[in-house]
């Protein structure tokens, strides 16, 4: 029995993720062709500043409502707390659906010729460089909370739920602003300030207080709230209609693949710093590192406006 029971979990690990990646990946590019259709141009900085709202804010809630269920129920609770979210995004996404927008291809992510455009392919390296900052910072800053500051996981777990909910409450302001002026503009200021809060965290060491570390987490947050509903709009802005699927999709796939890279890269980074240098040291020279990709992103944002 007990065997059996193992190749169930194998099973699952083998089949259940993948398929949970393949669905995000088609979904990841979606909502940008929706927001381009179905708004006024006018609008579409707002209309994705609200969206954004709400893929912020769900990860920020998620961990607690999982843990409540743990707690109170158990872990079998929790797979099933996400089917019911999942209906009703399918019921909710149907009634937006329209017959008359143009279709694209199967295939029309893999149109490849729209990297030969130097302004989108600028916007393709937003992108990367924007995924490697985000999710290179929320792998970091909990660790460096526990080994560089001595702190605890909850206090990790602390630290990063207020920063959540500033980028979910900053997202619709965000997303005006890219109506207002110039989106390259609007992405270079954001990538700047994500910059500049993780270069002030050089600053701090055990001695610290973790309000402030919490203060540049939600300034960090607050520059990524004017960067996410301008990513996607800024890239498709040059390109005709029928090639917008393909330029959301590969904006996305750009960005998907910054934040393999921020995880995996900034993980590297960090243990390769560590058996050379004291803690603080090595956290600080990969804090250094995602500085630099934030500066790489403003550059590049900026140049793509002036273009």
């Amino acid at each position: 029995m007990l065997g059996f029971r193992r190749k169930r979990t194998n099973l699952h690990e083998k089949y259940d993720y993948p398929l949970e990646g393949v669905a995000a990946g088609v979904l990841q590019p979606l909502p940008v062709i929706v927001v381009t259709r179905r708004f006024d141009s006018r609008h579409h900085g707002t209309a994705m500043g609200f969206f954004t709202l709400g893929v912020v804010l769900a990860p920020a809630i998620a961990p607690g409502l999982a843990g409540l269920l743990v707690d109170h129920v158990g872990w079998r609770a929790v797979p099933l707390a996400a089917p019911p979210f999942a209906l009703l995004a399918a019921v909710v996404a149907g009634r937006l659906s329209t017959s008359t927008a143009p279709t694209a291809g199967l295939f029309a992510g893999l149109r490849l010729p729209l990297l030969a455009q130097p302004a989108f392919l600028r916007a393709c390296g937003v992108a990367f460089c924007y995924g490697v900052a985000m999710f290179a910072s929320a792998y970091l800053v909990p660790v460096f909370v526990q080994l560089g500051l001595g702190r605890s996981a909850s206090a990790a777990g602390a630290i990063m739920l207020p920063a959540g909910v500033a980028l979910a409450s900053a997202s619709p302001f965000g997303g005006r602003a890219a109506d207002r002026w110039p989106r390259g503009h609007v992405i270079a200021v954001g990538m700047l300030v994500i910059a500049l809060s993780h270069g002030l965290l050089l600053a701090l060491d055990a001695g610290s207080a973790l309000l402030a570390l919490a203060a540049l987490m939600i300034t960090a947050r607050l520059g990524m709230a004017l960067v996410l509903p301008s990513l996607s709009l800024g890239a498709l802005a040059g390109l005709p209609a029928a090639d917008w699927p393909a330029g959301s999709t590969l904006v996305s796939l750009a960005r998907q693949l910054g934040a393999m890279l921020g995880v995996a890269g900034g993980a590297l980074f960090l243990h390769w710093r560590l058996e050379a240098l004291p803690v603080l040291a090595a956290f600080h020279q990969t804090f250094v590192l995602v500085v630099f990709v934030c500066l790489a992103g403003a550059l590049a944002a900026w140049r793509t406006t002036r273009a």
